[in-house]
């Protein structure tokens, strides 16, 4: 009788892949959007969330869940996220782009961040900044420029992260691809300082193949084919200041009036795609 060996000690392992990583707030936000809950649901919420349960969040939490990004009102014991009843022309949105050494948080570095906030067509303020990290891949010098001398002596992750929390504040986080941008930072953000991103995200692309007729919809291809052409790209601040463009001309595409900032997050994320051009 032959048996059957099913595992031998002897030979190496087979290397598990790595968990996907996921933002831990998105279980509560998504059971927030287009709600409103009585503080009594909110607070079994917060105590059934990964982070927030260990945090002891009450009815005068609002100051502690608004630095952490969460766009969150208490109203007459009612508690809902501020997009839902917001006008669009009033919401503050962030456009935010990083440039990293490599695709994985876990394994590699921040090397820089730009971002810029707005309001109703008027940018509010402006963030630029390297941040500290001890390689940069030949790969990634050759795609943005960014070499080790211009970030071996930036301040700190922690630094600039701290001063990006504040300058971010409530505001709708968007980003080309923004699960890349979001989930990086928010892997940063929980590995420092123990509570990541809470804002609401937007993603430009989605948003584009819902307003925009195009064969692709990357940032490089968008830049020029909607005649944005920033001259700079694969840096941080130049591909924010370009999705901003994108977003833009996104909105002025569309014959849509949203009447809140919360319709159009729900449009971007659910309405049906455009169809590309047919080819002649």
């Amino acid at each position: 009788m032959k048996h059957i060996i099913r595992f031998d000690p002897s030979l190496p392992l087979k290397p598990s892949k790595p968990k996907k990583l996921k933002a831990k707030s998105t279980s509560i936000l998504n059971a927030l959007e287009n709600k409103t809950l009585a503080m009594s649901d909110f607070l079994l919420l917060c105590q059934s969330d990964e982070v927030l349960g260990d945090l002891a969040i009450c009815e005068n939490s609002s100051e502690f869940l608004q630095s952490v990004g969460m766009d969150i009102c208490f109203e007459g014991g009612e508690v809902y996220l501020g997009s839902l009843k917001r006008a669009l022309r009033e919401q503050v949105f962030c456009f935010v782009d990083i440039e990293s050494s490599g695709a994985d948080p876990r394994v590699s570095q921040i090397l820089e961040i730009g971002a810029i906030k707005y309001r109703n067509g008027e940018v509010l303020g402006r963030f630029e900044s390297y941040v500290r990290a001890n390689e940069v891949p030949e790969i990634i010098e050759e795609i943005t420029g960014i070499e080790l001398d211009d970030v071996r002596n930036a301040p700190s992750d922690r630094e600039v992260l701290s001063e990006f929390r504040e300058f971010l504040g409530q505001s709708i986080f968007v980003a080309h691809n923004v699960n890349f941008d979001y989930l990086y930072l928010d892997y940063y953000f929980s590995l420092l300082f123990g509570v990541g991103l809470y804002n609401q995200k937007l993603c430009s692309i989605e948003l584009a193949k819902r307003s925009i007729p195009a064969p692709r919809y990357g940032l490089d291809f968008l830049n020029e084919f909607l005649e944005i052409f920033t001259p700079s790209l694969h840096r941080a601040y130049a591909d924010a200041y370009t999705c901003m463009k994108i977003f833009e001309k996104c909105l002025q595409t569309l014959a849509i009036r949203f009447p809140t900032s919360q319709a159009l997050l729900n449009y971007s994320q659910k309405g049906k795609n455009i169809q590309p051009p047919s080819k002649s």
